[in-house]
């Protein structure tokens, strides 16, 4: 008994030494650190319907990934603003979040005119933007603004790209191409000089420039203007709601069988079927993600398909959902490979902005196509994912590549 009790004696003696010479190890001595994401969701104004579902899916990315325990020695916390589709509205909303203890790591932002009116905000704080948007002034320096997906200029050289080697079968005469967009930052940021000449290099007449209000009653005129130039083919960007109301008078005009449509991924395939139902027939959306079909099919994201489960959401479809649990799994990634870096303990805005700069071939939890930062662009894709609408289903056609269409700055 004597020798036992001498033994554990010194076997406790020496893990208080190693515990005070700090070699059992940072975790066993330090409280978890506090990590939060920050999130300017738009659940009001004219966004709120196509965002509906990207808020549930940030807090759920969040508790979810907590619970994982995907950054050992730290919590993972949620913030989020209601933008209100407003840029003073965001702003007072980041100021709110930067104020907080702990600030935001990195803020999830779900708005090409806000990101950009925001832009030099995020410099000053150091904080870094994870942006859904796009547009070139993003790349413009100082910039801590990064967005994952394929920028809307590459979307529509993509689509062109595709259009004349899959879909245009008269070689008689140039195609006839108009941009049919909204009129707001989004919508016009495919619409450059460089873009411009790049479908003109390929043999496209460009005849018309058409802009849609955010929130639409009746494009007719748009429409007629589009008919009388004989137009083939558009390209734009809308969310579904918006659009769905270009289809409708579309087919009042009888052109959605002889205009083929092209938009951008805010055109969320999924909805667009609900509001527009068969006057999607003629529609093929590019975009940064995968349809549910896949997604589903191969099972793509089995902790996002479970928290959407888990949650009970019916309201909205499951890919509005998981794209706002992707954006924010994009931060939290970088957090996990900061803390790497530099240990739990010293992850902060400039950590965090140099993990994005080092993020290579991210998929977002299985909801997008690689995302990769590492070459020094502020943008995330090189290729996108394409889907036709056929019937009332999505038809997925693969992954296309996009030229690099961007704006370059020094």
């Amino acid at each position: 008994m004597r020798k036992q009790a001498t033994i554990k004696f010194f076997c406790v003696m020496a893990l208080a030494m190693m515990l005070a010479a700090g070699l059992v190890g940072q975790a066993w001595c330090e409280e978890k650190k506090d990590l939060a994401f920050g999130a300017i969701i738009h659940v009001t104004g004219a966004y709120a319907a196509g965002q509906a579902g990207v808020l549930d899916g940030h807090l759920d990315c969040i508790k979810t990934l907590n619970a994982m325990n995907y950054i050992p020695g730290a919590t993972l916390k949620a913030l989020w603003v209601d933008g209100g589709t407003d840029a003073a509205k965001s702003l007072a909303g980041l100021k709110k979040m930067l104020a907080e203890d702990p600030k935001p790591l990195a803020v999830h932002g779900e708005s090409t005119p806000i990101g950009l009116a925001l832009k030099k905000w995020f410099v000053k704080a150091k904080v870094p933007a994870v942006e859904a948007g796009s547009d070139d002034k993003m790349g413009e320096k100082p910039s801590w603004t990064f967005s994952p997906p394929c920028p809307n200029v590459n979307f529509c050289g993509a689509w062109v790209d595709y259009f004349l080697s899959h879909i245009w079968k008269d070689k008689s005469r140039k195609p006839r191409f108009a941009f049919l967009t909204w009129d707001n930052a989004w919508g016009r940021s495919p619409i450059t000089p460089k873009v411009k000449k790049y479908i003109e290099s390929k043999g496209v007449e460009i005849v018309a420039e058409e802009f849609i209000p955010l929130v639409p009653t009746d494009v007719s005129a748009q429409l007629m203007r589009l008919k009388e130039k004989k137009v083939d083919f558009t390209y734009g960007g809308f969310y579904a709601n918006a659009f769905a109301v270009v289809l409708n008078d579309a087919e009042k005009l009888g052109l959605v069988d002889d205009i083929t449509f092209g938009v951008g991924y805010a055109s969320t395939p999924e909805a667009l079927i609900k509001y527009a139902g068969d006057r999607t027939r003629n529609t093929w959306v590019v975009a940064p993600s995968f349809p549910q079909s896949v997604l589903l099919g191969e099972n793509k994201i089995p902790v996002i398909a479970k928290a959407y489960k888990d949650g009970g959401y019916n309201k909205f479809p499951l890919v509005i959902y998981a794209h706002g649990f992707a954006m924010t799994s994009i931060m939290v990634e970088a957090a996990r490979m900061a803390a790497e870096k530099v240990g739990v303990q010293k992850v902060d805005g400039q950590a965090m902005y140099d993990a994005l700069k080092r993020m290579k071939n991210y998929n977002a939890m299985g909801f997008m196509a690689p995302i990769s930062f590492d070459s020094g662009r502020w943008f995330g894709q090189d290729q996108c994912v394409l889907v036709r609408i056929q019937d009332q289903k999505i038809v997925y056609e693969g992954l296309i590549p996009a030229p690099d269409l961007t704006v370059k700055y020094d």
